[in-house]
C-alpha cells in the first residue's frame, strides 16, 4: 500500500466516522446540495512533477500538456504531493487510504507473484458500492495489485468494488500487443493500449448511471518507451529521438486522452464532476533530466522518487496553488468529503481530507508525512525497507537499514546534503527531534502490526 503514511499531528486510530447528520460544506463554504457529484480520477504512471509545465521546475524536458495545464488553471495544484516509490504500493495506498504495514503492499507486485492486495482491505470503490446513493464504479488501465500466482487474479478488480474493469493486470511488455483483462477474462489485444482505454472509458461514461466513480490508472508513461501513433500526439516525434523524448510523447498521449474524456461529458455532467490528476511515483532514472537526479528517481525515497503531480478541480473549487503536504492516500478522504460520503469507521485510515486546503491553499492538514516501503504479503520483508518522515522544511531518511540522515527541503526540487554530517543549528535540531520522534512512533506501530 502506499507506504506513505501521511500522518500529520498524532490522530486517533482508527479514524472516527464523520458526523453524517451535519451538512458537509464545499470548499466555497456553500451548503452541499443533495445530488452527489461524479468522481473522475486519473493516475499517471512513472512521471514526476518536473516533466509538467504547471510546476515550472526548470526541467530540460517538458511535455506538451495543454489539457492538464487548463485543469491546473481551474483547480488547486499541490506543490508538495507524495506517493510511494513504486507502482503497486501507490495503488494500494490510493485505493485504501492506508499504510503499507496495514495492507501488506509496500513494493511492486511481480507478474507471477502469489501476492495481492488482500480482499479484506476496503477500497474506495467498495465503500461507494455500499453507499445507499447508488454509485456506478469502473476502472480502466493498469491494475497491478494481484499477481498471476493468485487464484482469481483476473477478477481481482471486480472483487475490490469495480462494477466494470478493463485494462492490463500487470505492466505492459508492449503498447501495441498486450494481455487485456476485462471483467475476469483475459486475451491478447493488438490495439494501442492508451487509445483503447480512452475509448472504453468514453463508452462507459456515455451509459453509466450517475453518480459514477471512474478510476483511470494509465499504463502510460511506464516503459517500454516508444513513439506513440502520430494521431495521438500534438508534436510529431522527429528521429533520432531518445527515450526521454519518447517519454514526453507518451505524456502527450495522456493529456490528449484526458481531453477526449472531458470533451465526451455533457456540460451538465462536467459541471458536477470532481477531477483528480495524480502520479504514482517519480520519473525512472533512465529518462531523468535536470533538475532531476538519476540517483534519486523512481524506486528511491529521494524527492525525485516520491514527489508526484497532483491537482484537484471541480465544482466549488477556486484556482490556487498550495505548499501543503499531501499524499495520494488523501485522495479518497478528500473526494468523500467533497461528495458528502462518510469514511469507514471500522479500520484505521491514514489519509486526510484535503478539502480545507482546497478552500484555503495557504493552510495545511498535517505537519508530518511518513513514507515506508516493505512487503508483508504473505510475510514481512525487511531487507529493502526505505523510510522517510517529511516536514515543510526537512526530511529524515532511513534507507535499507543505513544510519538515518537529515536533509533540508528548502533548496529546490531535491534534498540538500546530510545535515547530520556536521553540527546542527537550533532549527535543524528541532526538526530532527520532531522527525525522529515520528519515525520511532511509526516504527513501533509497524512492528506491532507485523507481530500479530
Amino acid at each position: 500500500m502506499l507506504l506513505l503514511a501521511l500522518l500529520g499531528c498524532p490522530r486517533p486510530d482508527p479514524t472516527p466516522v464523520p458526523d453524517t447528520d451535519t451538512d458537509a460544506v464545499l470548499p466555497t463554504g456553500e451548503t452541499a446540495v443533495p445530488e452527489p457529484p461524479n468522481l473522475l480520477l486519473f493516475l499517471i504512471d512513472d512521471v514526476g512533477p518536473e516533466r509538467f509545465a504547471m510546476y515550472d521546475l526548470g526541467s530540460e524536458a517538458i511535455a506538451d500538456t495543454p489539457v492538464i495545464d487548463a485543469l491546473a488553471a481551474e483547480g488547486v495544484v499541490f506543490e508538495r504531493a507524495y506517493a510511494t516509490p513504486l507502482c503497486s504500493s501507490t495503488r494500494a495506498a490510493l485505493l485504501t487510504s492506508r499504510l503499507a504495514f496495514r495492507t501488506g503492499v509496500g513494493t511492486a507486485i511481480q507478474p507471477e507473484a502469489a501476492e495481492e492486495l488482500p480482499e479484506d482491505e476496503l477500497t474506495m470503490a467498495e465503500a461507494l458500492k455500499a453507499s445507499p446513493r447508488g454509485w456506478s464504479t469502473a476502472a480502466f488501465g493498469k491494475w497491478h495489485l494481484s499477481g498471476r500466482g493468485m487464484q482469481g487474479w483476473e477478477s481481482h478488480p471486480n472483487r475490490q468494488g469495480f462494477d466494470h474493469y478493463d485494462g492490463t493486470a500487470q505492466n505492459l511488455t508492449g503498447y501495441g500487443l498486450w494481455i487485456r483483462t476485462t471483467d475476469g477474462a483475459s486475451d491478447w489485444s493488438p490495439t494501442y493500449h492508451t487509445r483503447t482505454m480512452t475509448d472504453e472509458l468514453v463508452a462507459w461514461l456515455a451509459d453509466a448511471p450517475e453518480p459514477w466513480f471512474a478510476y483511470v490508472p494509465f499504463a502510460c508513461a511506464h516503459a517500454p518507451w516508444h513513439n506513440p501513433p502520430a494521431d495521438m500526439l500534438y508534436t510529431p516525434v522527429v528521429p533520432p529521438a531518445d527515450d526521454s523524448r519518447r517519454l514526453d510523447a507518451m505524456i502527450e498521449t495522456i493529456d490528449l486522452s484526458i481531453g477526449t474524456v472531458l470533451a465526451s461529458l455533457s456540460p451538465e455532467a462536467r459541471a458536477k464532476t470532481y477531477i483528480v490528476v495524480a502520479g504514482d511515483n517519480g520519473t525512472p532514472h533512465e529518462v531523468v533530466r535536470p533538475p532531476g537526479d538519476p540517483s534519486a528517481a523512481k524506486g528511491s525515497i529521494g524527492e525525485g522518487g516520491i514527489r508526484v503531480p497532483l491537482l484537484v478541480a471541480g465544482p466549488g473549487i477556486e484556482p490556487g496553488r498550495t505548499e501543503a503536504l499531501a499524499s495520494v492516500m488523501d485522495i479518497w478522504p478528500t473526494l468523500f468529503d467533497l461528495a458528502h460520503e462518510p469514511m469507514p469507521g471500522d479500520r484505521a485510515i491514514d489519509g486526510l481530507s484535503l478539502a480545507p486546503v482546497l478552500a484555503d491553499p495557504s493552510g495545511a492538514v498535517r505537519e508530518l508525512l511518513y513514507i515506508d516501503t516493505a512487503l508483508n504479503v504473505p510475510v514481512p520483508t525487511y531487507e529493502e525497507r526505505q523510510q522517510t518522515v517529511i516536514s515543510a522544511t526537512h526530511k529524515l531518511v532511513v534507507d535499507r537499514g543505513a544510519p538515518p540522515t537529515l536533509h533540508s527541503l528548502t533548496q529546490g526540487f531535491l534534498e540538500g546534503p546530510d545535515l547530520l554530517a556536521g553540527p546542527l543549528d537550533p532549527a535543524d535540531q528541532a526538526a530532527w527531534d520532531a522527525l525522529f520522534a515520528e519515525y520511532q512512533r511509526m516504527e513501533a506501530l509497524t512492528q506491532a502490526e507485523w507481530a500479530r
